[in-house]
């Protein structure tokens, strides 16, 4: 894909807050002093601290032995629950039963033999 920016992590903000993608970026523009030519990347700190101003609560965190993405959606995850997860150095949302990050919006396929590093529990306020 061309042209995908490596913002991950506030894309899968905007998913879980069903709010737009540069909203999310300028709200870690203006938090963490970003510049203009920032283009998306972040850490799991920044992106905890961004949900609280989204009105999300990340519950969660980093996991030892992380099993796949595949094993956790098909094993571990809740039904009707939202989730951030760490794959690698790659955000994504899990929301509606389906992987979404910058690249899809039902990207599980690709990343189903990724390592998990950190799930957060997604609640509202």
């Amino acid at each position: 894909m061309e042209n995908i920016k490596p913002n991950c992590g506030p894309t899968a903000l905007a998913y879980l807050s069903s709010k737009p993608v540069e909203e999310v970026e300028n709200k870690f523009r203006e938090v963490f002093n970003k510049s203009a030519s920032w283009k998306g990347r972040s850490n799991t700190n920044e992106l905890c601290k961004i949900a609280k101003h989204l009105g999300l609560n990340l519950i969660g965190g980093r996991v030892d032995a992380g099993g796949s993405l595949k094993k956790f959606v098909e094993w571990y995850s809740k039904p009707n629950t939202d989730y951030l997860i760490r794959v690698g150095n790659h955000f994504v949302a899990y929301a509606d039963g389906k992987i979404k990050d910058n690249h899809s919006t039902d990207r599980l396929g690709d990343l189903a033999r990724k390592r998990v590093s950190h799930i957060y529990e997604v609640k509202e306020g």
